[in-house]
């Protein structure tokens, strides 16, 4: 069985508090691939059985590097 750490389509996971577990940030090309990913491969993972997803609409501000003084 695969770690979240083994999937490419994953490009950051984060644990948190609250309804989830985790959060993971999933770059796809569009919906019918997010599902494939989603109940063929993350949905198996352990711990991964309860998915929830919520989808980007349009990036209102970019990650960009910490400045620490």
């Amino acid at each position: 069985m695969p770690s979240i750490l083994a999937f490419v389509q994953i490009l950051a996971c984060h644990t948190a508090s609250g309804e989830c577990d985790y959060l993971p940030n999933v770059a796809a090309r569009g919906l019918k691939s997010l599902s494939r990913f989603l109940t063929g491969a993350l949905m198996h993972v352990p711990g991964g059985g309860n998915v929830r997803s919520i989808v980007c609409l349009k990036v209102v501000k970019a990650a960009s590097p910490l400045l620490v003084e």
